[in-house]
């Protein structure tokens, strides 16, 4: 299991050695890190997302003196095999941090950022390509009509390696007549003038864009039709469809589906008598193709809320789950939703909380921690979700406190039903054999079906286990067996 982040020191908050960019390993079954890399070459750099795959990952960030993106390429035993700067097309003065990582079927590496130009100093989605060996392939720029800010917040790939991008824009207005004209720009949509009543700034609406595996500009969505303030918060990618949510900013939450070319299957949005206000934070997709957001309602709040709607946009159930919000979402293939966020106890304290739900919102179970590790409270929260699709999920977070002299705290906890009850479960049980062959390993000492997955968390194989079963062939590096209740790892030569 890889993961990167940003290591920062409370003490210095301005000098160039302050902040620093790692990538760590950790074995997922024992909870050992197996390695950890420092940027300590780059000067004030972070890194901010990664793109796993099964004999290496990429691994994105920005670094400061002058402003910059970071692109790596390591393999699963901490090795860089190369490091990239890109200081960006001498028109931009900054290149900010990266909001999404992205890796096609050709092993391109995508980087989703955002520039600022240095003559306007508007920032603008700037979107930079490379190949497996680092090589820049292209770069895009989003300019909107208006030459204004636009920035994404999220983004996805699809299997023919485009890029989805979601976030917001400022759009213009032609001054001086009531109600003022938007002249709504949408490659591949109707191109309209609407009236909108008249607004005291450059208003936010949501943007989303397709960029093609060339760096083209495929099709812009800009919701120049909405009447409010708003911006796209996240998008899913998922049999074909995409699945993007945006909120108002008085409020209330949209969503819709389109296909590949931008069409609408389907929207949702609240529209009268709607007097709180939803913060989404995280939503996801089942194989069934159901959408699933959470969040944080607030007026009255903060309340956990989980909405779901089907394949046709109708909304199934919304749930409140308890004083607290919602912060990541993930399913599995089994038919479980798991969610992540905080739930605040009886003195208002922000206990992480991981919980289990069935596909109608139904909970199975709630985890909770406190941040006391030390004597010290820490307000904690979970927002890293990957299921081990054996039933059980592992779920990373972070614990902080008010109090600078207490140090922050990084979470990580496998968690798995046994025996109807949930556990904090480490290590392989007995029973479980596993011998190494060329190519392949053997498994005895268990019937049914096993799965292996790289150290990425991806699944690799489903093997069905009867007596001593060989599985092979597999690419040289670490896997992970995960067979009933047991689990094993295992080095492929």
């Amino acid at each position: 299991m890889v993961f990167t982040g940003t290591r920062r020191d409370i003490h210095d908050n301005f000098s160039t050695a302050s902040w620093t960019g790692f990538c760590s390993a950790m074995d997922p079954y024992t909870g050992q890190v197996m390695w950890d890399h420092e940027f300590k070459d780059v000067p004030w750099n972070r890194m901010a997302s990664c793109a796993p795959g099964r004999d290496f990952f990429y691994a994105a960030g920005d670094y400061f003196e002058p402003y910059g993106l970071l692109a790596v390429k390591m393999d699963y035993g901490g090795n860089v095999l190369w490091q990239k700067r890109l200081p960006g097309p001498p028109e931009f003065l900054v290149l900010g941090l990266p909001v999404s990582a992205l890796r096609d079927t050709n092993d391109n590496m995508v980087i989703v950022s955002a520039a600022r130009d240095a003559e306007d100093m508007v920032y603008r989605i700037f979107l930079w390509s490379l190949d497996q060996d680092g090589y820049t392939r292209w770069t895009y720029v989003y300019n909107s009509p208006w030459s204004l800010h636009n920035a994404g917040i999220m983004a996805v790939m699809d299997e023919e390696g485009s890029s989805y991008v979601v976030g917001y824009l400022l759009r213009g207005v032609k001054k001086g007549e009531p109600g003022g004209h938007v002249y709504s720009y949408t490659t591949g949509f109707p191109v309209e003038p609407i009236i909108f009543s008249p607004e005291t700034c450059y208003p936010m609406r949501p943007l989303l864009l397709k960029v093609n595996s060339s760096g083209e500009l495929v099709w812009v969505q800009d919701y120049a039709y909405w009447t409010n303030g708003s911006q796209g918060h996240f998008i899913e990618y998922s049999g074909g469809r995409l699945y993007m949510t945006a909120r108002e900013l008085n409020g209330p939450l949209y969503a819709e589906s389109r296909d590949g070319y931008g069409q609408m299957f389907w929207c949702y949005r609240y529209y009268q008598e709607y007097m709180s206000l939803d913060i989404g934070d995280g939503s996801c997709v089942d194989p069934a193709g159901n959408l699933y957001i959470t969040g944080e309602k607030e007026n009255p709040g903060p309340e956990l809320f989980l909405t779901s709607f089907d394949s046709r946009g109708l909304m199934r159930f919304t749930n409140s789950l308890g004083t607290g919000g919602g912060f990541v979402l993930s399913a599995d293939t089994i038919g479980n939703i798991f969610l992540g966020g905080y739930l605040e106890d009886s003195l208002g304290m922000a206990l992480f909380t991981v919980m289990k739900l069935d596909t109608m919102g139904n909970a199975k179970w709630v985890f909770q921690r406190d941040g006391n590790f030390d004597g010290n409270s820490r307000a904690g929260g979970c927002r890293w979700l990957v299921p081990d699709q054996g039933g059980g999920v592992f779920a990373m977070g972070n614990f902080n406190s008010c109090d600078p002299s207490v140090p922050s705290v990084q979470y990580l906890v496998h968690l798995a039903d046994t025996a109807g009850e949930i556990s904090e479960r480490a290590g392989g049980a007995p029973g479980l054999t596993i011998l190494p062959s060329p190519s392949g390993f053997w498994i005895s000492g268990y019937e049914g079906e096993a799965q292996i997955y790289d150290p990425a968390g991806r699944l690799v194989i489903k093997k069905e286990i009867r007596g001593k079963t060989l599985v092979s062939p597999l690419s040289p590096g670490v896997y992970f067996v995960v067979a009933g209740e047991e689990r094993a790892k295992v080095a492929v030569r």
